[in-house]
């Protein structure tokens, strides 16, 4: 069931926009008598023979493919296939039915542009929406229309098309001849692809050859360009659909279902009828520009004296454009299997499946690089690091005999070792050593989205900066953090129980530690939430290492992977198998670093133990409780009770409690699907509890 303002938050303006323009579409679709259909052959007659005695610059036909050229372009591709992803295929159907109301608003338009044009000597006319408001309403009205051409002349500029179809051709360049931006160039400052650059050299040369010879180059340019351009999109899309066309049946069922939502749970119709009418019907009025005024200012230009003549020339050029080529576009998308939101959930089996062959199939490419030594390292993917990922997979299937054949496979490679430094494990200063088997470099760039992302978890697990205060000589410790994921008081006595110092003093403080070192709370304020009085130190951030603070860009890079989970996932994998003598040894190795004795047998209690406090905060932990069938009891209370930690070193359990908290079996092992998901793919059913 989906429900809630996130399936009805369209946005005021944007409702207002659509109801408006709609709105006028459908009084003088009214008005009109239909007219759109009544007179569509004659139009499309119109539309390819010219009036023989028309005045204008250009023929109707050229003013016709001037506004085409606008409209016809990766609007019609990737914005059509963006509705149906987020509209669902219902969008398809409440794009026709705009487009089919918009045409009457574009006869209308054509119309006015002709009735109320400017001839300015020469065989030039100018006219368009700044025209017809102040010579059709009024001279009162002449501010209208100096707003009016202001804010197209923004759109045109910045919205509806220029940028839009600019960075779709430049994206579209840079991904064929530079991928991997191996070929950059600064200007200004800011690196930019060579491809990039050449593609807006080009577009802009051509771009101005066109322009600057007026509307009749423009017109003459577009007559030739844009027939070839739309008949050739035309006949692909039909070779696609007439290829695919036992799924028509089908394809028609899903978007009339969609559109009206007849397949959504009770509750959800609503919502998913609304949303497949905003994104069908937005992507119909962005596509066909019915009411947004720009085909008026080339239909001015028409050699016509009719203006109910071009008024039907102007509305073909929505049947065009969104009836005939948005509309294939869709069905194409439906028919050719690209549409994968029909898909119903898959099982656990066929998912497995598809991971190990997709992992078995990386490890056998012979594409991936490994590691000429020991002290060798590097930031690709290595074939030891699929193989270690493949392992991980049989681990959770329980096939225990396949992960202790590929994961040995890692370890007698010999190009990983247990790094020496424990301590630097997880800091700048343990930076691709010989037990990482895969990390993500922190790259510093301006413009570098995943180089911020990718080091977000020491954002979250180092100190809060804005809450702690650093005196001398802490502050080489970084104060730009947020803190949010603290150790637990179970956590710190796990290492304890455990009689394991080395890793405790390198994983985690306590706030008397700190404070010997010189950081304690802020006397600004009362106390900090949710800390018992721990902090992380495996995860601590070097302030030399800071790049700036805008974005907390913490240098340190993300480790995928390290050797030693390899070795207790070997270990687990070979006492499932019955090989304990095996297990023992793999867990013994790891236990050598950690300075603590030698096991003679180990038990699956023995492994879980060592890999909490080996692999501490480093996001196994939760799966491996799910999987062990552990979590229902470890994890029964947590967030019940938030500790809140106060300068004198006190902590609180009375601030903040919460009932409901708490692993739920049936619910918690599985994440739920995004309410947008659901929406839009109804073959798909929630997972349990949610």
């Amino acid at each position: 069931m989906v429900t809630g303002k996130d399936t009805y938050n369209f946005g005021l303006g944007q409702c207002l926009l659509i109801v408006l323009i709609m709105g006028t579409g459908i009084f003088l679709t009214c008005r009109l008598g239909v007219l759109q259909f009544r007179k569509l052959g004659k139009a499309l007659k119109y539309m390819v023979k010219n009036e023989a005695d028309g005045i204008g610059e250009v023929t109707s036909f050229g003013a016709l493919c001037t506004a085409l050229a606008a409209t016809i372009g990766t609007g019609n591709i990737v914005g059509v296939a963006t509705a149906i992803m987020l509209g669902g295929p219902g969008a398809v159907f409440w794009m026709v039915l705009a487009a089919c109301f918009g045409m009457a608003t574009k006869y209308a338009e054509g119309l006015l542009a002709v009735k109320f044009r400017v001839d300015k000597g020469g065989g030039r006319f100018l006219g368009g929406p700044f025209y017809y408001i102040e010579n059709g309403m009024g001279k009162k009205w002449k501010w209208l229309g100096k707003l009016f051409a202001f804010f197209a002349c923004c759109a045109g500029a910045l919205g509806i098309g220029t940028i839009t179809q600019v960075n779709g051709i430049a994206s579209a360049t840079k991904s064929f001849f530079d991928p991997n931006n191996e070929h950059m160039v600064s200007i200004f400052g800011t690196e930019y692809s060579w491809a990039t650059v050449a593609a807006a050299v080009i577009v802009t040369v051509l771009a101005a050859l066109v322009i600057i010879g007026g509307i009749q180059r423009i017109a003459k340019v577009s007559s030739v360009v844009v027939p070839f351009m739309a008949i050739a999109y035309v006949v692909i899309c039909l070779a696609v659909v007439i290829y695919n066309y036992k799924a028509i049946p089908n394809a028609v069922v899903e978007i009339i279902q969609s559109a009206f939502g007849i397949k959504a749970a009770a509750g959800g119709a609503l919502g998913t009828m609304l949303i497949a009418m905003q994104k069908g019907v937005a992507r119909g009025i962005f596509s066909n520009e019915a009411g947004l005024g720009s085909a008026p200012i080339a239909a001015a230009a028409a050699q016509t004296k009719e203006p109910v003549r071009q008024g039907l020339v102007t509305m073909t050029g929505t049947f065009v454009d969104t009836v005939c080529i948005c509309t294939l576009t869709g069905l194409t998308v439906m028919t050719s299997g690209a549409y994968e939101y029909s898909q119903a959930n898959g099982n656990t089996e066929a998912l497995w499946a598809l991971v190990n062959q997709d992992l078995t199939e990386a490890v056998n490419s012979g594409n991936l690089e490994e590691k000429t030594s020991l002290d060798n390292f590097t930031y690709r993917i290595t074939k030891q690091f699929a193989q270690a990922l493949l392992g991980k997979a049989y681990v959770f299937q329980k096939n225990y005999g396949a992960a202790v054949t590929v994961l040995d496979e890692v370890i007698n490679s010999g190009k990983y070792d247990l790094y020496s430094d424990y301590e630097n494990i997880q800091t700048t200063k343990g930076e691709a050593n010989c037990e990482s088997l895969f990390e993500s470099n922190y790259v510093y760039d301006a413009n570098n989205v995943t180089g911020i992302m990718s080091n977000m978890i020491w954002v979250y697990v180092h100190w809060r900066g804005d809450m702690l205060a650093f005196n001398e000589p802490t502050q080489i410790y970084s104060h730009g953090g947020w803190g949010f994921f603290n150790p637990t008081k179970e956590s710190y006595d796990a290492f304890v129980e455990m009689g394991d110092t080395y890793r405790l003093n390198a994983s985690i403080k306590t706030y008397r530690q700190m404070e010997d070192m010189g950081i304690s709370l802020s006397n600004a304020i009362a106390y900090m939430p949710d800390n018992a009085g721990y902090f992380s130190w495996k995860y601590r951030v070097y302030e030399a290492d800071v790049i700036n603070y805008w974005w907390l860009r913490c240098p340190n890079n993300t480790r995928a992977m390290r050797y030693a989970e390899v070795l207790l996932l070997a270990a687990e994998a070979s006492l499932q198998s019955g090989n304990a003598s095996k297990a023992a040894g793999y867990v013994n190795k790891v236990r050598d670093r950690a300075q603590l004795p030698a096991l003679g047998s180990v038990s699956m209690d023995d492994i879980k133990k060592e890999k909490r406090l080996e692999l501490w905060m480093e996001g196994c932990r939760y799966q491996d409780l799910i999987r062990w069938g552990d979590a229902a009891t470890v994890l029964a209370k947590r967030g019940q009770e938030r500790p809140a930690l106060y300068k004198d070193g006190r902590v609180s359990w009375d601030e903040q409690k919460n009932a409901s908290a708490g692993f739920k079996s049936g619910k918690h092992e599985l994440l739920p699907f995004p309410a947008t998901e659901m929406n839009v793919n109804k073959n798909m059913t929630q997972n349990p509890g949610w």
